[in-house]
């Protein structure tokens, strides 16, 4: 497995405003924190990020720069990985993915999607949980019986809109971590599909 954290001097650039880094698109970090991922990068260097360590610097993000703390850690680790200080899909705990998408449902009646596990099996089935924290409708973070972390996070979009975000982490390698993306976002495509049939059914 590969080390923590690369040498300091070896540095990839910056990618374009247009790509994706952690897994999210730049479109999308821009919308929720309001800086796409050139600007966040080119801010964290301008505050000598490359030398700091990643608790530091997703502290200063929610500190300084009022950034929510799902989005510190995403935005830190998408720059610890352009600057050549994480392999893909490498954290300071293991491995970890994340995935977001917008739903055609209240932030209420998505979290129903989750937590009702009635629910959630018709569009991801997942092993037994053990539910770590929660706050209705907001946030539920739970331990698989793997040991393998998940959190998900909503955010309302409007009166019928909301978001997802899926941090899934501690996974032991890229190769499980790279399969367990392509996984989430098969369920987020399914739960949507789900969800745009429920409403043109009037459920």
């Amino acid at each position: 497995m590969p080390k923590t954290l690369a040498p300091k001097h070896k540095r990839a650039a910056a990618p374009s405003d247009r790509g994706e880094r952690a897994g999210i698109a730049s479109s999308a970090v821009e919308r929720r924190t309001g800086k796409g991922w050139d600007e966040w990068f080119a801010l964290l260097d301008g505050l000598g990020a490359a030398d700091l360590d990643h608790k530091t610097i997703a502290a200063r993000l929610e500190a300084e720069h009022a950034v929510d703390g799902w989005w510190a850690q995403m935005i830190t680790v998408a720059y610890e990985q352009a600057r050549g200080r994480r392999v893909k899909h490498q954290r300071s705990d293991g491995f970890g993915i994340s995935a977001t998408r917008t739903m055609p449902v209240s932030r209420a009646e998505l979290w129903k999607s989750i937590v009702d596990a009635k629910r959630r099996v018709r569009w991801f089935i997942t092993p037994k949980w053990e539910v770590r924290s929660q706050k209705a409708p907001e946030r539920i973070a739970v331990t698989w019986k793997d040991g393998t972390i998940v959190e998900f996070h909503l955010y309302e979009k409007g009166a019928d809109r909301s978001q997802i975000a899926i941090d899934h982490r501690k996974l032991p390698g890229a190769k499980e971590a790279a399969a367990m993306k392509a996984c989430w976002r098969h369920a987020l495509d399914l739960l949507g599909r789900r969800l745009q049939t429920e409403l043109r059914a009037g459920r």
